[in-house]
């Protein structure tokens, strides 16, 4: 992959009158309208098993012997419990505002990236435990705007086989990408949240059977241009 640089991302002004009045207009009544579209995909969970099969992958990842195997068990057990939600959200091919965001990835997982892209590693980048979650809020203001070193130029995603966790597990069950396009508003000026699928068990699991030894930082950071 060469170096060229990706066009800046089109930041939307937090003084767009216009913008600020649809995410408004949007976030009323929200979980109401969304509550049809979940009972879909709950629905789909319970035909498909997704949570008993994912269960029983994340019970795979916790046994593996290595961090790569701990990474294929927990990756496929995301995209088992992601699955119900297909064809009900707003994410799709080309979307990309979530590629301009910070994106925290394991060491595991970048050394699987790293072996199946062959681009340089930082190996230096990771720091783990307390300091790494001191550092969240920092990595983020640095990351924000800033394209994913995997995204393409036409906003599609070149490591979307071997993507980490955190990319398969932001999902916004939304209609379309309005509230995912990124202002210059500070985060307590947003007027509008994202409502992202609920992955919370999912990812407490994915630090627990990584260990509390394991170390993160932001995509970029392991793989800087």
């Amino acid at each position: 992959m060469t170096n060229v640089p990706l066009p800046s991302y089109p930041f939307i002004s937090k003084h767009d009158e216009e913008h600020k009045a649809a995410c408004e207009e949007r976030s009323r009544g929200l979980e109401i309208r969304l509550e049809s579209k979940l009972q879909e995909m709950r629905a789909a969970e319970v035909t498909q098993r997704a949570h008993e099969r994912s269960t029983e992958m994340l019970d795979r990842a916790a046994r593996a012997k290595n961090a790569a195997s701990k990474v294929e068990w927990l990756m496929k057990a995301i995209d088992i419990a992601v699955a119900p939600s297909k064809g009900l959200t707003a994410c799709s091919k080309g979307c990309s505002h979530c590629c301009h965001i910070s994106l925290d990835i394991s060491e595991a997982e970048a050394r699987v990236i790293h072996k199946a892209t062959g681009r340089r590693l930082d190996a230096k980048a990771g720091i783990a435990g307390e300091e790494a979650e001191r550092g969240i809020s920092e990595r983020q203001k640095r990351a924000t705007g800033v394209a994913c070193p995997f995204l393409s130029r036409v906003g599609t995603c070149t490591i979307y086989d071997v993507r980490p966790f955190n990319c398969r597990s932001h999902v916004n069950v939304d209609q379309d990408d309005l509230l995912c396009r990124l202002t210059t508003a500070e985060e307590d000026e947003k007027v509008a949240r994202v409502p992202y699928l609920e992955m919370r068990h999912y990812k407490a699991s994915y630090r627990s059977i990584l260990g509390s030894e394991q170390r993160f930082a932001d995509i970029r950071g392991w793989f800087p241009r």
